[in-house]
């Protein structure tokens, strides 16, 4: 039907940006890896009071690399799909003077409230990094597999946004990267149910958003909406606005990337 070939690819065009930053840069490399930031100005100006959390990185860490170069910004970089050590250890041996120590990675994935809709998940397998690689956390990570005869990602040691920034002393997020592939829905289902949390001291959000999946729906295409319009609205109510949105119409199945900020960041170049 219409309604289900909309809901497929075309669900996101639903959500245009609210606001236009006349500061917006894309950062990164183009395609996939890069994004779109409301202001590197922004984030130069907080010194070394920035703090940037990244969640689903793949094997393409340009991003981070180039907010790294571009500030004094302190990255904690994590995805537990993929080994990060090798990319970690190359930016430490190759970043300008003084910035090799401002990425971090951390051993977990990112989830939220299990009853929340998500994204089929992919197949593969996660090699462990060093110990020795993960020194901000007292206890090192347990293992971790993704997918399995079921087609079903395990991740042994994937936490709610909440408990890792407190495990790391992180009080207040400069800007928030979330790519992990649908698992975004309960992340921030979590995150927007807290009547006070995390969410809270979270500037700016850049969240790549794909079509939920659900387990038992009598019409689907009707609940991805409803899913949907309640995970903008609850942002919204949060304080945030969009005001970036890049589709990708290449597939059967949608999937966007938006950029939102808080009402209340003020304006740098």
């Amino acid at each position: 039907s219409f309604q289900e070939a909309f809901a497929g690819r075309f669900l996101f065009d639903l959500f245009i940006p609210a606001w236009r930053c006349p500061y917006m840069e894309r950062v990164g490399t183009l395609g996939d890896g890069g994004k779109w930031v409301a202001s590197l100005g922004r984030l130069r100006a907080l010194g070394r009071n920035c703090t940037v959390m990244s969640f689903g990185a793949g094997t393409d860490i340009s991003f981070e690399s180039a907010v790294m170069r571009a500030t004094d910004c302190t990255v904690y970089l994590a995805d537990p799909t993929v080994n990060l050590a090798g990319m970690v250890r190359t930016w430490r041996e190759t970043a300008p003077p003084g910035k090799h120590g401002r990425l971090h990675m951390v051993p977990y994935g990112l989830r939220g409230d299990p009853e929340a809709p998500r994204a089929p998940p992919s197949k593969g397998t996660a090699e462990n990094a060093s110990d020795d690689d993960f020194d901000d956390f007292p206890e090192k990570p347990r293992p971790f597999s993704l997918g399995g005869p079921d087609g079903v990602t395990a991740v042994a040691n994937a936490k709610p946004l909440d408990e890792i920034a407190a495990e790391l002393g992180v009080r207040a997020v400069s800007l928030l990267k979330v790519d992990v592939e649908g698992a975004e829905w309960s992340a921030f289902k979590r995150l927007t149910s807290q009547r006070k949390g995390i969410l809270d001291a979270v500037d700016e959000i850049l969240v790549e958003v794909h079509r939920p999946e659900q387990d038992t729906c009598r019409a689907p295409a009707s609940c991805d909406v409803r899913y949907a319009v309640d995970f903008f609205s609850a942002l919204e109510a949060r304080g945030f606005r969009i005001f970036s949105y890049e589709p990708n119409h290449t597939g059967s199945v949608a999937f966007a990337e938006f950029a939102l900020i808080r009402r209340t960041v003020p304006y740098v170049q």
